[in-house]
């Protein structure tokens, strides 16, 4: 509910002018929470140390004095206790202090069983019951409660007091949830409230603002009432304005906007070459990096004739199935190339990797395997891609022996071999992918592995995973004389070429050479020699029988 400071309807009476009565209900709960939270933190400091004073066996008169001093301080009648304590003093000065003073003369004079001494002690105990049913306490009494316990029939003022203050802080936990539960409601209640009073607040304003605008149209309407008056022309119309664009103007429109759209479609071509970071030409492979190129292997665009493939060899073996196109071509420049490399470095066995997947280095180092073998060299591919490996799907090989099994010490290297459709080449799988690719090939079996295939083969050939993807082809490097990094143009980026090449650096890996794979027409520098292998005569299908040594 609202409380209004000024009389609802009246110019004053606007939002500033009302009162939340609900918000202070709240701020009084909370105060009131204030005042019980350090309320029960007294009384639970003194009940701690009256609790503590009994636990030690503390007397009885300091434990009252404790309790009077704590009932003075809440403004109680501490003077009431005084009086009491006087008035028992009084009675023992009086009266017991005689008698307790002639039984201890007659137990020194004749022992304590002497008869004068039982009937005093007779007398002194009747008058302690008849002060004790009165209510009265005395300090022999007190000293023989701090020995026995509470008398008969007396109310212990230390319990009495220990038990009135938990049933105070008992009332403060129940007063403290009735004032949460007040605060929670008052809240919500104020919530609305506070939801009503900004939108009356806005609803001023708004008025406000009208009455002001209101304020202005009357004065501009005045002022031209004036100016009409005190002028002595009239204007009117003498044309009517046009309501159709002019073709003129239609053609500028037409022409600007053309003029715009080609100017912002080339910002976006330009933007966007800007950002392509992608390798696009063997020119700018050759820029990235500071590797010679060994060889360019041209785009696959030549027609397979399904009745060529025979003997379940893969499509992309463009070497047999297409030996006159522009990709054959490609992989017997690049075996030339690398043959006269290799042998300046004296490097037999080879590991062909990339930067990233895709980059077709299976592809080529299946093909430049087989135009190896077709030249007359004994030749090994080795798939050591662990991970994922696809030399077997080319060459149409089982997988259930492989260079797993020989670094796993399960079989001899040369016995786990494979013979392919391929004259003079061999092929030795992954075999199944192990849970620990990395820790197999950091055995010394791959070291004593290779070292027995040297003597064996003219030219060995080692498939690895990605350069970038894992640390698998560091490792096999090692092992190996040399390496050849595999690019693939339009996807490999600048900045993935550069991070193999310092990879390759930190290494320490011996390259041989790059191969540029995937390489356009236009970027191959053979026009000629692409119309001269467009026009290729049709041949028979390959088969095991037809396969025979190309030069």
């Amino acid at each position: 509910s609202l409380q209004w400071k000024a009389p609802v309807g009246s110019a004053a009476a606007d939002g500033q002018t009302t009162t939340n009565v609900h918000q202070e209900r709240v701020l009084a709960a909370e105060e009131q929470r204030r005042l019980n939270l350090l309320r029960k933190a007294t009384l639970q400091s003194r009940l701690k140390s009256v609790e503590t004073a009994v636990a030690n066996n503390e007397p009885r008169d300091a434990l009252e004095v404790l309790i009077r001093r704590f009932l003075a301080q809440d403004g109680a009648a501490g003077s009431e206790f005084q009086q009491q304590q006087q008035q028992d003093i009084a009675i023992f000065e009086s009266r017991l202090l005689p008698l307790i003073l002639e039984e201890k003369q007659l137990l020194r004079d004749f022992g304590p069983d002497h008869p004068d001494v039982k009937l005093k002690r007779q007398t002194i105990q009747t008058a302690l019951d008849f002060y004790r049913r009165q209510g009265v306490r005395l300090p022999e009494e007190r000293r023989q409660q701090q020995a026995d316990g509470s008398a008969p029939g007396e109310v212990d003022f230390v319990a009495l007091y220990a038990e009135s203050v938990r049933q105070e802080l008992a009332e403060l936990d129940v007063r403290d949830q009735h004032l949460a539960q007040l605060v929670e409601d008052e809240s919500v209640k104020a919530r609305g409230v506070a939801k009503f009073q900004a939108k009356d607040e806005a609803m001023h304003a708004e008025l406000a603002r009208l009455r002001d605008l209101w304020g202005q149209l009357v004065t501009q309407v005045n002022q031209v009432s004036i100016e009409r008056d005190g002028n002595g022309y009239v204007m009117k119309q003498i044309a009517p304005v046009k309501e159709e664009l002019s073709m003129k103007r239609i053609l500028k429109f037409v022409g600007g906007g053309g003029v715009a759209g080609m100017f912002l479609i080339a910002g976006i071509c330009l933007l966007r070459e800007l950002r392509d970071l992608r390798i696009m030409s063997v020119g700018e492979l050759r820029r990235a990096t500071n590797y010679s190129l060994l060889g360019t292997i041209s785009r696959f665009t030549s027609v397979i004739d399904p009745h060529v493939i025979r003997g379940g060899m893969h499509s992309a073996l463009r070497y047999l199935l297409a030996p006159r196109s522009m990709e054959a071509e490609s992989y017997r420049s690049l075996r030339t190339a690398l043959n006269v490399t290799s042998d300046n470095a004296h490097a037999n066995v080879i590991l062909v990797t990339s930067p990233e997947t895709g980059d077709g280095k299976t592809t080529t180092i299946s093909n430049l395997a087989i135009a190896m073998a077709q030249s007359g060299k004994r030749v090994l591919l080795v798939d050591a891609d662990l991970r994922r490996p696809s030399v077997h799907t080319l060459f149409n090989l089982p997988t259930d022996i492989g260079l797993a099994d020989v670094l796993a010490g399960e079989i001899q290297g040369l016995n786990a071999l494979r013979p392919t459709f391929v004259e003079n080449l061999q092929v030795l799988p992954a075999g199944q992918p192990p849970a620990n690719p990395a820790e197999l090939i950091s055995t010394p079996r791959l070291t004593q592995f290779l070292k027995s295939v040297r003597d064996e083969f003219d030219m060995v050939l080692i498939d690895s995973p990605p350069l970038l993807a894992v640390s698998d082809p560091c490792a096999i490097a090692r092992h190996a004389d040399g390496l050849l990094l595999v690019v693939r143009l339009g996807k490999t980026s600048l900045v993935t070429a550069r991070r193999a090449q310092e990879l390759v650096k930190t290494h320490g890996l011996s390259v041989l050479g790059m191969v540029a794979n995937d390489t356009p027409a236009h970027d191959l520098n053979s026009y000629s020699a692409d119309a001269y292998y467009r026009d290729v005569t049709p041949r028979q299908p390959v088969t095991r029988e037809a396969l025979v040594t190309q030069a």
